[in-house]
């Protein structure tokens, strides 16, 4: 019987990416699979403390980096005409790629949110990727009222992230939290992804904890609560500080799951992974997207429309903290409204798994 050897190409700029394909490749793993990762970054950090917890080879790639504008906000034209460092880079692990294959001879190749795609297609490998932009193109044209700022990132990224998958993916794994349909047969819907031993935890009374959990990403939001005073215990994920009384900074955490699942609510920023996770554990929310992210402030959008949680700014954490606090029970009146499965990452190793069937 042929080996069933799965190669994940994982973008490591935050932890999100990270954290959803180590969901699905646990239950990969499960299944017989032998599975290695590509990736960078925080990525990186993260897979290297889950080398013999069925990672069975980590490999370093390089990393494609966003640009910045004057103040620090994301650009997606100084990205754009960043050109040739972007494809020096796309070279480089092309190269890595080809030769991984060449040595390795995976059975498929499971990509999320990076872009090589020439080794397979030479080698006829399929490509199943995780992502979900059909979600963000479909809804960006049914919100209203959108900032104009998140249009240049739509058009000159997100667009282009889902014509990218429409053409080259043999299959594209898609995890939302709408009810919309999946566009056309190659977009398989799923739950949302979340790891294991995430609880849905549906606390009463007064708030206890809290957690401010930020992208490990060069664009997550800054916290500044000098001088604020909560109370409850504020819990810090993702940032250094000076720990104060009620206010603890906890710096990176690759398990952070004992603090999440313990908080009365989550600030957090909008990738889908973290909504996600805060979706299923039936958390009120307050999402800062970053500034100019199309997807981000979609998934945010979403969070409000839900009744769960509220869209804020950095700027302006301290008075979400307290007026989440003065609404935390109409908040948590929606949450446990809420049904979803957490059968997503199950359901996307078994589309994985049927496609490697299909192979034989």
């Amino acid at each position: 019987m042929k080996e069933k050897r799965i190669l994940f190409l994982t973008n490591g700029l935050g932890m999100g990416n990270s954290t959803r394909c180590y969901a699905v490749i646990e239950r990969l793993v499960e299944n017989g699979a032998v599975v290695d990762v590509m990736t960078s970054g925080n990525g990186l950090k993260f897979f290297s403390e889950k080398q013999g917890k069925g990672i069975n080879r980590l490999i370093e790639t390089k990393s494609f980096k966003y640009a910045k504008d004057s103040s620090g906000k994301l650009s997606a034209v100084k990205t754009i005409l960043s050109v040739f460092q972007l494809a020096a880079v796309y070279i480089q692990n092309n190269k890595l790629v080809k030769s991984y294959i060449k040595e390795n001879k995976p059975s498929i190749v499971v990509t999320d949110s990076e872009y090589v795609f020439l080794p397979m297609w030479f080698s006829k490998t399929p490509i199943v990727a995780l992502n979900n932009s059909d979600m963000v193109v479909t809804s960006f044209f049914k919100f209203p009222n959108k900032p104009f700022s998140i249009y240049p990132q739509f058009f000159l990224v997100e667009f282009f992230d889902f014509m990218f998958h429409l053409i080259i993916a043999n299959k594209v794994i898609s995890p939302r939290l709408d009810c919309s349909k999946s566009f056309g047969e190659k977009f398989v819907k799923v739950p949302p992804i979340v790891r294991k031993n995430v609880a849905e935890d549906l606390l009463d009374g007064d708030v206890k904890n809290g957690v401010i959990m930020l992208s490990g990403s060069t664009f997550g939001s800054n916290v500044d609560l000098h001088g604020e005073k909560f109370p409850f215990q504020i819990d810090v994920i993702g940032r250094e500080g000076d720990n104060s009384e009620g206010l603890t900074y906890h710096g990176k955490l690759v398990d952070n799951l004992h603090l999440l699942n313990k908080a009365g609510f989550l600030v957090i920023n909008a990738g889908f992974s973290a909504v996600s996770e805060g979706v299923c554990m039936r958390k009120p929310l307050i999402v800062i997207p970053v500034e100019n992210h199309a997807e981000q402030y979609i998934n945010a959008k979403m969070v409000e429309n839900l009744g769960i949680g509220f869209m804020s700014s950095a700027e302006d954490m301290a008075n979400s903290i307290k007026t989440i606090n003065q609404k935390i029970e109409e908040f948590r009146d929606k949450c446990k409204q809420l049904n979803w499965e957490q059968s997503g990452a199950e359901e996307a190793s078994g589309v994985i798994l049927s496609v490697l069937d299909d192979q034989k």
